[in-house]
């Protein structure tokens, strides 16, 4: 009766430890899938607010100026927010002497700040992504035009602010 009791209680402690290993491995999956659900629902709550405000305003840096102009393109593709321009503007030099960039829009009282490195993304499917979302540029730049240019931001900051509200601080 002893060893019997010491055989039951062996088995019992493996299904304890087994079902331990089985939450576990449960809540690991659930906790990477809430978290890429809230990567996704992030980058398509800054994409939504950029789109609707229709125009925003990217800041850049030459030699120690800062420089401002009005934007429109902002897609999401491969999970990453990004920017097209053409090589031959002052814009694009800008970002590639120093990637550190910030774009601002406003819209119904509250106010979107982004902020981070603008990555050059060289590859042809992330032009014609952008250019597939905006097709009205494709009068001006075809994804292999030699001039169509995507940049993607990098250890982001989004920052929607208002003045009814507390500003909201997003990291991607």
């Amino acid at each position: 009766q002893g060893t019997e009791r010491k055989v039951q209680d062996g088995l019992r402690i493996q299904r304890k430890q087994l079902t331990i290993r089985f939450i576990r491995r449960r809540a690991l999956a659930l906790w990477i899938y809430l978290s890429n659900y809230q990567e996704d629902y992030i980058m398509e709550r800054v994409e939504k607010f950029l789109k609707e405000a229709e125009t925003y305003y990217l800041a850049t840096v030459e030699g120690d100026q800062p420089r401002v102009r009005p934007f429109g393109t902002a897609h999401v593709f491969e999970g990453k927010l990004y920017i097209q321009t053409g090589k031959v503007k002052d814009v694009s030099k800008q970002l590639h002497q120093n990637p550190k960039a910030e774009i601002c829009a406003f819209k119904n009282g509250e106010w979107l700040r982004v902020s981070g490195k603008l990555i050059e993304d060289d590859r042809n499917e992330a032009r014609q992504s952008m250019l597939d979302a905006y097709p009205s540029l494709q009068k001006m730049y075809k994804a292999d035009d030699g001039n169509t240019e995507v940049f993607y931001f990098e250890n982001a900051t989004a920052i929607f602010s208002s003045f009814t509200h507390e500003p909201q601080i997003i990291k991607f």
